[in-house]
This record gives structure tokens, sequence and C-alpha cells, in this order.
């Protein structure tokens, strides 16, 4: 699976530089957002949206975490402008990849705590647990790009998605994927 994210991340670059190779004979035209996305294989959390007219790379991802949890979530989604199909609509391909962790503390008590003889309130721990689970998705399908306001834009995409935990491929199911995104100028 590391492979296949390796793979995954130089398919990105190299159509990142096939489009700025365009752009050096044309007026080069960078697009910028920041928002939301929440997707198996895209990503939850915090998103960038970097763009070169049809290609658009987004990254997304956020950590959770307290005294016993945490949570790590980063993705990486090409996508394709495939056709306008209005003013406001678009129509998109994409090509995502999500690595997710999460860590669960805690402690086992073999008794009922209580008071020693000097007014201590005492719990003896058995054991301490952690459970840390890892999972790597990746996904590819299509959607469509929303332009509610001219800069405020809903993505909306449907797909196919693998999904491995703790690196064992555990199913393959269709796989849906949103997110909001605010130009920034």
């Amino acid at each position: 699976m590391k492979h296949l994210l390796f793979a995954f991340l130089l398919s990105g670059t190299c159509l990142f530089v096939n489009a700025q190779t365009e752009e050096n004979q044309k007026e080069r035209k960078f697009t910028h957002a920041v928002g939301m996305a929440a997707g198996a294989t895209t990503g939850v959390g915090f998103s960038y949206e970097m763009g070169i007219k049809r290609y658009k790379l987004q990254i997304t991802g956020i950590p959770v975490f307290s005294q016993n949890r945490e949570f790590y979530s980063i993705g990486i989604n090409n996508k394709y402008v495939l056709k306008e199909l209005s003013s406001k609509v678009d129509l998109i391909s994409y090509l995502a990849a999500h690595y997710l962790s999460t860590e669960d503390r805690f402690d086992s008590y073999p008794s009922p705590c209580y008071y020693d003889n000097y007014g201590n309130y005492i719990c003896p721990p058995i054991a301490n647990y952690n459970i840390k689970e890892e999972y790597f998705n990746v996904g590819l399908g299509g959607g469509v790009d929303i332009k509610i306001f001219p800069d405020l834009s809903f993505q909306l995409m449907v797909g196919y998605g693998l999904y491995s935990n703790n690196s064992v491929l555990t199913r393959g199911t269709v796989t849906g994927e949103t997110a909001f995104f605010i130009k920034l100028r």
C-alpha cells in the first residue's frame, strides 16, 4: 500500500508539472481555496485546494487529540474538470488517498477503588492499554462542483474505494465525498 501511495503522489505531481509546462506558453493562472472536506478516501478536516486551469490538487487533514484519544486524518485528492455543464456546475473526476490513525489509551482496574488507612483514595491499575489502528484508503470516481456564489463552492463526489485496516485490504465498496471551499483572491 505504501508503494501505491508513492505512485499516486508521483502521478499527481506529474499532472501538475505537465499543466504548468502547458501554461508557460499561456498566461499562468493559479486558483487557491480553503474549506472543509469529509470523505472516506479524500480525508476529513480542514482543506486547501490549488488549481491550474482544469487540474486541481486538494490536501485535507486534521489532528484531534485528548489525554486518552488521538485521531489523525490526512488526505490528498487529484481532481480534473471533465466538462463545464453550466456557468455554475462543473463535472469532475477524482483520484484520492486517505491515511487515518486512531489510538485509544485507558487503564483497567481489577478491584473497586478504596480508601487506605491514611485517607488516600487508591485505585490500583492492572494494566495500561493502547489500541492503535491505522487505515489507508484509496478511491476514484466522479462528481459535481457547484458554485453556490462566485467565491463559494460545494463539491459532491461518488466513486469506488479500497479500504485497508492495519495494512490488510479489508474491502472495496462505493464511497461518497463532499467539500465546501471558499476561493482566495
